[in-house]
């Protein structure tokens, strides 16, 4: 009995040891995995770049890499001996993320990443890297925005000779803020087909679309990123004698976060009415004049009666 308590003792202490042995690597932080996020529906898939940087230069001995299919930025931090030799705040750093210049996205900024030194049960020294956004420990990660809007592009037909059947070409004009990219893809339906505009066709900026309209049809524009300006100009060619008239109530014509922004085009074709009626002024002007003629007789000739 006495053996086995001293064999049961001595594997414990074996165990003990082991467990020792492998605490001392728990909780060292060689790289911390961020999780980015990207608010805000049909948000462009870029590639997001990032650096760590310490008083605006990046941090010696960091590296930061960005994962796009798991969206996942991870730093790598610096050999503890490159650290410090003492527990404790070792440095406070900026993670920051590169503004591509995208139109409708928003990038995350405050965010840092402090390291600190702890010591195990054997003394080693030991990282810890922690997160944190306007100086609040922040688990969730980093997060992005992105804010886009939809424009409904309307067609009406109006006047005594218009006619409601007949179809009409209106150029839809899409322009990038300055500066920026326009990297998300535009949808839109015309009668039973849907359409897109690429990203790759707005490269130089800008890009027009022509649809094809009656009298109250209705095309909708989705996913315009924010700060994009449009146009909406009639085909001229097509017109055959309508007035083209434009109401855009939003004056800036520039989609804003959540913006459902219209255009109405109005085409107008009058004619005169021939109601078989003289509308001529002259007939009336003759016939009171015959009218005084007679009446200036009628008092004249009266007038010498008189005298007789």
């Amino acid at each position: 009995m006495k053996k086995l308590l001293a064999l049961i003792m001595a594997l414990a202490m074996v165990l003990s040891l082991s467990a020792t042995a492998f605490a001392a690597g728990v909780g060292d932080t060689a790289s911390l995995v961020i999780n980015v996020t990207t608010t805000g529906t049909e948000a462009p898939d870029e590639d997001l770049t990032f650096a760590v940087q310490k008083d605006g230069q990046n941090a010696d001995g960091f590296s930061a890499s960005y994962n796009k299919q798991a969206h996942q930025v991870t730093v790598t931090l610096p050999e503890i001996t490159a650290l410090g030799a003492e527990p404790g705040l070792v440095g406070e750093y900026n993670l920051v993320q590169t503004d591509l210049q995208t139109a409708g996205m928003t990038y995350g900024t405050g965010y840092t990443i402090k390291v600190y030194l702890y010591r195990d049960d054997n003394g080693e020294l030991y990282r810890v890297a922690r997160l944190y956004h306007t100086g609040e420990k922040d688990m969730d990660g980093i997060e992005n925005t992105y804010a886009a809007g939809t424009l409904a592009v309307s067609k009406i037909v109006a006047g005594n000779m218009g006619d409601r059947s007949a179809k009409f070409t209106l150029n839809v004009t899409f322009n990038a803020p300055a500066g920026e990219t326009v990297k998300s893809v535009i949808s839109y339906r015309v009668g039973d087909q849907d359409y897109t505009i690429q990203p790759n066709a707005m490269t130089d900026g800008t890009e027009t679309v022509s649809i094809v309209v009656s009298h109250e049809d209705t095309v909708t524009f989705n996913n315009i990123p924010e700060g994009v300006i449009y146009d909406v100009v009639e085909d001229a060619s097509a017109l055959d004698g309508y007035t083209p008239t434009y109401n855009f109530p939003d004056t800036s014509k520039t989609i804003s976060r959540d913006d459902n922004d219209t255009a109405t085009v109005t085409n107008t074709k009058n004619a005169a009415v021939d109601t078989g009626i003289m509308l001529d002024s002259l007939p009336y002007v003759l016939l009171l004049t015959v009218c005084v003629v007679c009446m200036v007789a009628f008092f004249v000739k009266k007038r010498s009666a008189r005298e007789f």
